[in-house]
């Protein structure tokens, strides 16, 4: 945004940070060993696009489970949708999670999604990539600096795409050694 408002001198994008230690793994954990479980963590409201990750999950063809860990007004709403897509089996809603818990979430799971359009940090998707976890993000404002292009550790999707979504999610599942 400052650059397209006219800002000439360099620029450098310094995230805010997470305190690494409470969400690294103890011990030699191994991703491709866990069960395909995409999580997504947050507010589960309309401005986070959680429809667009269930309306995707009809469209994946590996075998897996989506977990979507946070409360918000778009609870009702979303469990028609995934009840509407025949998608109850595939989706749980794990309500809100106590923030001691969190870490327990985010190692239990393969690959963390976020696809919302209105993130100015994504704190849970640093949180995430501390817990070791490849990032799947909505290629929109600041998600896509989260992603370290000398140490690829995730990919980007169309924004509001479920077909995109499917495909890269497919694709990280179908490959172990992406992850």
């Amino acid at each position: 945004l400052l650059v397209d408002n006219g800002l000439k001198a360099p620029l450098a994008v310094i995230s805010n940070g997470v305190e690494i230690k409470k969400f690294e793994l103890s011990g030699r954990d191994n991703l491709c060993s866990r069960k395909n479980i995409l999580l997504y963590f947050g507010r589960v409201d309309f401005d986070k696009k959680i429809d667009v990750l269930i309306r995707a999950a009809s469209l994946i063809r590996s075998n897996f489970e989506i977990w979507i860990a946070g409360g918000g007004g778009a609870m009702a709403y979303l469990k028609t949708l995934v009840k509407k897509l025949g998608l109850d089996e595939k989706i749980k809603f794990l309500g809100r999670v106590p923030e001691r818990k969190k870490a327990e979430i985010y190692h239990r799971a393969k690959i963390f999604v976020m696809p919302s359009t209105a993130e100015a940090q994504s704190i849970v998707s640093l949180e995430a990539a501390a817990a070791g976890l490849p990032l799947i993000l909505a290629d929109f404002g600041a998600l896509p600096e989260l992603i370290d292009s000398s140490h690829k550790n995730g990919v980007v999707f169309r924004p509001d795409d479920p077909g995109d979504l499917a495909v890269k999610i497919d694709t990280l599942l179908s490959k172990p050694k992406l992850l």
